[in-house]
């Protein structure tokens, strides 16, 4: 590569750094309505994307509740429930402000699908999944919301053996569950597990379309007509 095209391949990414805040958010603006039209047409994992892309601009309120409403459409109503909360914790976004009563109205029927699991024992760094997604590692992911039925639960620490059983998760309700993790023959100790990535601020699950795990019954694509603004 000559001079010229250092000197150009430097300017751009200088351009990319200085981006005023107002493009930006006009960015983010742009991926909310690409998001909207795809919702529209019912074609819910996709709006989801866009949505996660346009939080990663903006870190807004606004995407934060964009990414919770496709989740619920999408029947994902635990991390519908916590970006909704999150969404709804955010101060300063008029979005938010002019449309509290429905976005907290959307919340409650998203907690309406949902019940509680704790786990009690294990040990610290094990990782929890749900129907084959990572909810984080022992001790802060002991509380658990999963959608009301049978949950498949999942605890993986290095060192011990895998524990898997099936639990009836009923709506509203707490299931407290105790976990012992048994060592693996010829290992001792546990290596703590990578939690969730930071995006400004909040701990949003990264973009996973699909759910590749055993036991697991899907959900409709789109539980039910849900909001869309």
């Amino acid at each position: 590569m000559n001079r010229t095209h250092l000197f150009a391949a430097a300017a751009a990414a200088l351009a990319v750094l200085v981006a005023s805040p107002v493009a930006r958010a006009q960015s983010a603006d742009v991926l909310i309505e690409q998001g909207l039209e795809l919702r529209r047409q019912q074609r819910d994992e996709e709006a989801l994307q866009r949505f996660h892309d346009a939080y990663d601009i903006s870190h807004s309120g606004q995407s934060l509740a964009q990414i919770a409403l496709a989740e619920q459409a999408l029947g994902r109503f635990p991390l519908a429930e916590l970006h909704m909360q999150q969404a709804l914790s955010v101060q300063g976004d008029p979005w938010i402000a002019t449309r509290r009563p429905q976005l907290e109205q959307a919340l409650a029927s998203m907690g309406a699908e949902l019940g509680t699991i704790e786990l009690q024992g294990g040990v610290p760094g094990a990782q929890v999944f749900v129907n084959g997604e990572l909810q984080g590692t022992l001790p802060d992911a002991a509380r658990i919301r999963a959608r009301a039925g049978t949950a498949v639960v999942e605890i993986r620490a290095q060192g011990y053996v895998t524990v898997q059983r099936p639990l009836n998760v009923t709506i509203g309700g707490v299931l407290r569950e105790p976990i012992q993790l048994i060592a693996a023959q010829g290992q001792v100790g546990v290596q703590p597990a990578q939690g969730y990535g930071q995006q400004g601020g909040y701990a949003v699950q990264p973009y996973q379309p699909g759910y590749p795990q055993q036991g697991y019954q899907p959900v409709p694509t789109r539980t039910a007509s849900q909001p869309i603004w």
